[in-house]
C-alpha cells in the first residue's frame, strides 16, 4: 500500500512515518515544510501543488497550520 504523511516532521507525522517504515508491504512517504534528513522524505509548501514518487493509495494528514 502506498501511503502518503503530511506533516512528517512534526510529532505525529513524524511517529507514524518511522513506524511505517517498519510495516512489510508499506511504502510511506512523508511531506512537511521543515527539511530534515530522512529517507522517503521531502520538504515541500504544501499549500503549493508539488511532484510525488508514487500515486498514494491513502493520505494521513497530520500537518496543522502554524
Amino acid at each position: 500500500m502506498r501511503i502518503l504523511v503530511t506533516g512528517a516532521s512534526g510529532f505525529v507525522g513524524g511517529a507514524l512515518l518511522r513506524r511505517l517504515a517498519d510495516v512489510s508491504g508499506a511504502q510511506a512517504f512523508g511531506v512537511a515544510r521543515r527539511p530534515l534528513p530522512l529517507p522517503n522524505y521531502a520538504a515541500r509548501d504544501l499549500s503549493q501543488p508539488f511532484e510525488l514518487p508514487f500515486r498514494p493509495e491513502v493520505v494521513v494528514h497530520a500537518a496543522a497550520r502554524v
